[in-house]
Formats: structure tokens, C-alpha cells, sequence
């Protein structure tokens, strides 16, 4: 799946995207302004506009790229367990 603006997230299938609901949830609070009443315990960047996240794939080292050109900024990653953690764009 390949999403070039909001407007394609919002249009989406969710039930057919692979996004889990938890991730439908948070990108929501993003748009309606909601995020930091909904979410007081998750982790911000210093400007409060991206959320530490950890992704997880078959393929770590070839996904990184794909989520660095959305700006995603890598903290770390373990190819082995499958998972990379970051600061993804929260709106």
C-alpha cells in the first residue's frame, strides 16, 4: 500500500489497509486536534509533532528507506526481531 496524501489515508479501506486499528485510532486524533487529550502517554519530539512509533516487517532493512522518504527519523532497528522505532509525522 503506498499513500501519497491525507486525503488517500482517509479513503482507505480499513479493514483491507494492514493498519491496525490502534494506528487508525492515533492518525485520527491527529486531524480532529485530539491527540494530546486522547493520548497523554505517548512519546513526543521536542516540537510535539511526531510520535515515537515501532514498526515491525518482514524486511527491516529494505522498509527503512520507504518510511524515511515520509519522515520517519530512525532511533534504532533490530533486523532479527523485526523492528525498527522511530518518530513518525503525527499530522
Amino acid at each position: 500500500m503506498e499513500l501519497n496524501s491525507k486525503q488517500e489515508m482517509v479513503n482507505t479501506d480499513k479493514n483491507s489497509s494492514g493498519i491496525s486499528p490502534k494506528l487508525w485510532n492515533l492518525y485520527n486524533a491527529s486531524l480532529d486536534g485530539s491527540l494530546s487529550d486522547s493520548y497523554q502517554n505517548i512519546i513526543t519530539d521536542e516540537n510535539g509533532t511526531s510520535v515515537l512509533v515501532r514498526v515491525t516487517g518482514r524486511d527491516i532493512d529494505a522498509l527503512v528507506p520507504y518510511l524515511e522518504d515520509i519522515g520517519f527519523q530512525s532511533l534504532g532497528t533490530s533486523p532479527e526481531k523485526y523492528l525498527v522505532e522511530g518518530f513518525a509525522l503525527a499530522s
